[in-house]
């Protein structure tokens, strides 16, 4: 890119929504062009809950994401913090991802087979 061009390449936002329900709650918008990848994503982070289930676990907690990839690899991924198996009450990350790839491989019939 030219030094000298004055076009934005990148911008950030926090907006808010002024209404009892999503009072509180920030929606945070991030582009730019030549970035290292073209990605379009919806992810939803939840606040800290007041009481935590699991007091022995040491450090700060992770927050809890649900994120939605639009484009280029659709598909839904989910960030939680769940029990260790065990008898310690001590909490690991855990994350379940599901994506829109078919299950079966398929390709379009030429127009001689249709």
């Amino acid at each position: 890119m030219d030094p000298e061009s004055e076009t934005e390449t990148y911008v950030a936002g926090r907006f808010t929504i002024e209404d009892w329900r999503w009072s509180g709650v920030p929606f945070y918008l991030r582009a730019g062009k030549r970035l290292p990848e073209r990605t379009t994503e919806i992810a939803i982070q939840f606040k800290e809950v007041p009481l935590p289930l699991f007091r022995e676990s040491t450090g700060d907690p992770a927050p809890n994401v649900l994120a939605m990839r639009i484009q280029p690899d659709e598909g839904i991924m989910l960030r939680f913090a769940a029990k260790v198996p065990g008898l310690a009450w001590t909490s690991g990350r855990s994350t379940w991802t599901s994506t829109t790839a078919p299950p079966f491989p398929w390709t379009r019939p030429t127009r001689t087979r249709r």
